[in-house]
Formats: C-alpha cells, structure tokens, sequence
C-alpha cells in the first residue's frame, strides 16, 4: 500500500497541483467474469482483508451500473412528473 501511503503523505501538495482535495484515496480494481458462487464468495472474503482497495468484477460493475440508471431513470420520471404536476396547476388557475 505504499502509494497510497504516499499520496496521503503528499495530499496537499497534490491538491494544490490538480485543485482538488485529495483525501483517504481508495482504489476500485476491475476483473474478470463472475464464473460461480464459490469465486463471488472468495473474492468477497478477500475484499474484506483489504483497506481503501475494492476488487469487483466486470459482471459486478455492470449490475451497479444497471441499478444506478434504474434509479436514475425514476427519478427523472418522478421529478419531471412533479415539475408538470405543478404546470398544470399553475395554468389551471391563471
């Protein structure tokens, strides 16, 4: 973990180089395919000895990609449906 180590050690330096605030940095590792349960299980036992590194698979990713657009898209719909709610009303009385 000597990188991060040192990127801790060297935060404000780096901040006021790229003008952003760099703290406790972590690290998302992407690999693979999920292939079976036993490789999900040991690759969650893993990830539970490390710190600040998280190591996820493709197929992981692409699931908390789909929820984040599932989520996205409801709220969208709901806050656009909200936005129109409120035309209407607004007309409706004018």
């Amino acid at each position: 973990m000597g990188y991060l180590d040192e990127i801790d050690a060297t935060r404000d330096s780096i901040g006021r180089r790229i003008g952003e605030k760099v703290n406790k940095t972590r690290a998302k590792i992407i690999i693979g395919r999920d292939h079976d349960e036993k490789q999900v299980a040991a690759l969650r036992s893993y990830n539970s000895h490390l710190n600040r590194v998280e190591i996820i698979t493709f197929d992981q990713l692409a699931s908390i990609a789909r929820h984040v657009v599932s989520y996205l898209e409801r709220v969208v719909t709901l806050d656009g449906a909200s936005k129109n709610a409120g035309q209407s009303s607004s007309s409706t009385a004018a």
